[in-house]
């Protein structure tokens, strides 16, 4: 972690304190250079994005590195960067040492946001951070009615899903080819969803796409208008349109100092993602069986007997009153003839 600097210390504002640190990932990104080893080069940059973050997130979140999974038996590819909820994530992890952060296994429930980073974006690399977050997007919460959220705001406007919303995603670059085209790149992209049907394209694409010090693009995860007020005259809902998506490309210039933008943003967004408590049993079999040795200290029975177990767990349903079970392999067929108790 780096030490402020006294511009830094001495700053009035938000917007200064984050124009300061603009200022230092493109001078650590300029340092980073001087590594001739590319895949050394491009995690150090990581590094870099990941402990901006971890500087100035709120206190119980924490990001990391990895894979995340669901109760289902997916896995999502591994991500650059992600925001995860510290007080409810199992340590199946392992935090930052001297110099990176080492790869983890993190469960979708707990995870707010991931991140792709890139030294430079290009319709290539483009397209590869879109697949790789739409890789988590897709995972598949569980669901505890009443009892599930730990952190985040299930009624706010932007969540369109109640406590299954996905995390946030960002597509965080160093530089790009100019705005227009990247912009060009992402309509072209949201065009060949639509051309293939996939009307849902809008659930797993990135909300942010951030190149340092020229432009911030907000992707048309969802589109709406205020609509009227409840009975009550209280509060405001709004309407989604998924259908009349937009994109906007806001540029880097003195009246709008695009990383205060896109800082504000992204940690509004990340702290309406809903954490859920995770059910630590949905993450094992359903079905277990096998041997087993039972003794009964309260009766009259001197040895230690042999059997066998069989437990099945009831499945959980969706809002919709699904049933929903992990993916597991069907049971080994028994070979010693015994039967299942």
């Amino acid at each position: 972690m780096s030490e402020p600097t006294d511009e830094e210390v001495q700053a009035t504002s938000l917007e200064e304190l984050l124009q300061f640190a603009a200022k230092d990932l493109r001078n650590a990104f300029d340092r980073a250079a001087q590594v001739k080893h590319h895949g050394e080069r491009g995690r150090l940059r990581e590094i870099q994005v990941l402990d901006f973050l971890a500087e100035r997130l709120p206190a119980n979140y924490s990001v990391g590195t990895g894979h995340i999974a669901d109760a289902r038996g997916s896995v999502s590819g591994q991500m650059d960067g992600l925001v995860f909820h510290a007080a409810s994530s199992p340590k199946l992890y392992t935090e930052r040492n001297s110099t990176a952060y080492q790869p983890g296994l993190f469960f979708i429930e707990s995870v707010a946001a991931v991140i792709s980073v890139k030294s430079r974006l290009d319709k290539k690399e483009l397209v590869d951070s879109f697949g790789n977050i739409a890789s988590a997007k897709s995972l598949s919460k569980s669901y505890y009615k009443d009892t599930s959220v730990v952190a985040g705001n299930i009624d706010s406007p932007f969540n369109q899903f109640g406590p299954r919303q996905p995390p946030i995603g960002v597509v965080f670059a160093y530089s790009a080819v100019s705005p227009k085209t990247v912009v060009r790149y992402i309509r072209d992209l949201y065009r060949d969803f639509l051309a293939a049907g996939q009307s849902e394209y809008w659930t797993i694409m990135p909300e942010y796409v951030f190149v340092l010090d020229s432009c911030l693009i907000h992707t048309p995860t969802w589109h709406g208008s205020p609509a009227d007020p409840d009975d009550e005259g209280e509060g405001q809902s709004f309407e989604v349109f998924p259908q009349l998506p937009v994109i906007s490309c806001e540029l880097e210039c003195s009246t709008n100092p695009i990383m205060s933008a896109f800082y504000t943003g992204f940690v509004e967004r990340m702290l309406e993602v809903p954490i859920l408590r995770i059910s630590y049993d949905h993450y094992t079999r359903s079905h277990r069986h096998g041997p087993t040795l039972m003794a009964f200290p309260a009766h009259n029975i001197g040895d230690v007997l042999e059997g066998r177990i069989e437990v099945k767990r009831v499945a959980n349903t969706n809002d919709d009153g699904e049933r929903e079970t992990p993916n597991d392999p069907a049971p080994p067929p028994d070979t010693d003839g015994a039967a299942s108790s």
